[in-house]
């Protein structure tokens, strides 16, 4: 089997990137239920993972590029045995790293028979950044954004991530800061509002479908049909655009917790327009390190307690140890 290696700007990869618990999954939902684009699992943050073994699978021999093909489908989680049948479309001896990427894109395009492929992410943004800008000349990129406040209630709810309000906002807004340098990028680049998104789908989609020069598709407006089913922290996926899903920090965050958010990205909650006003908040180096210590305990224990819940995370966690020792050796 041969794929058309001729990447041209009509082959675009779409990446849908944002903090944790900003919309990612919903925004994937949504454009994966337009017919003519296919996302590859739900996330996959792993591409600096495997950029940095690239060379390690020198090991392998002609096989190198079938190999970490495979292990590529390990972690995405992949049925048993779904690869085996398909590894001859990376029997390439001479690809580098992008050539390789471009290639598993176009083998999903295949497989799919889709024009448009996509994929999630909403973590490693330093890494993942900088190679979506060196390697992918056709990404188009979307960013959506999402109050930081009503992010950490999510987070504090689902107990999982950060307990930390303090360290919440740091990482929402170091995550943000790094994600709009794509705009410098000479890249497609596209940000939207988690709150535009729920209060106006049909607006803001159809702004999103022009921004990919695709076709509007009433079926991202029933994206939830689509859906069978969602893990135990996206499991108000099913009801499909929920228009009120915001601002409820308003009533849940304590006067304390909000102080922490600001202390740490009142510039950015401003910049963003979540906040008239600049919320210059101080803290104490005391508070700070209180902060930092409370979060690394409970973060640890969260980290434990959700791959207990998140069976397919830990065999990805499980299977990138795997593949580091193999290629170690």
């Amino acid at each position: 089997m041969k794929l058309n290696n001729n990447h041209s700007k009509t082959k675009k990869i779409i990446f849908v990137i944002g903090h944790g618990r900003s919309g990612t999954t919903m925004l994937n939902k949504v454009l994966s239920a337009h017919p003519n684009i296919s996302f590859i699992n739900s996330e996959f943050d792993d591409l600096p993972f495997f950029f940095t073994y690239w060379n390690s699978y020198n090991q392998c021999g002609t096989n190198r590029t079938m190999m970490i093909a495979k292990d590529m489908f390990s972690i995405l989680n992949l049925k048993k045995n779904f690869y085996d049948q398909y590894l001859d479309f990376f029997k390439v001896e001479t690809m580098n790293f992008k050539e390789f990427m471009n290639t598993f894109f176009d083998f999903f395009r295949w497989k799919n028979n889709c024009n448009l492929v996509g994929i999630k992410i909403a973590n490693n943004f330093h890494e993942n950044i900088e190679l979506i800008a060196n390697l992918f000349d056709t990404a188009f990129c979307i960013h959506i954004i999402r109050d930081p406040r009503d992010i950490f209630l999510s987070i504090k709810k689902a107990s999982f991530g950060t307990f930390s309000p303090y360290y919440s906002a740091i990482s929402w807004k170091n995550a943000i800061n790094k994600i709009i340098t794509l705009k410098n990028k000479k890249l497609n680049y596209y940000e939207i509002k988690y709150e535009s998104l729920i209060t106006n789908p049909e607006k803001e989609v159809k702004k999103l479908c022009r921004f990919l020069q695709m076709p509007f598709s009433k079926n991202m407006m029933n994206f939830q049909r689509k859906i069978k089913k969602t893990d135990i922290h996206h499991k108000f996926l099913k009801k499909g655009f929920v228009s009120n899903n915001f601002n409820k920090w308003k009533k849940e965050l304590t006067k304390k917790e909000l102080e922490l958010i600001y202390a740490a990205a009142g510039k950015e909650i401003y910049k963003f327009g979540y906040s008239k006003e600049f919320l210059d908040q101080k803290i104490s180096n005391a508070t700070r390190f209180r902060e930092y210590f409370f979060d690394k305990i409970l973060i640890t224990y969260s980290k434990l307690r959700t791959l207990k819940l998140l069976k397919n995370k830990k065999k990805m966690y499980k299977t990138k140890i795997q593949i580091a020792r193999k290629l170690s050796r």
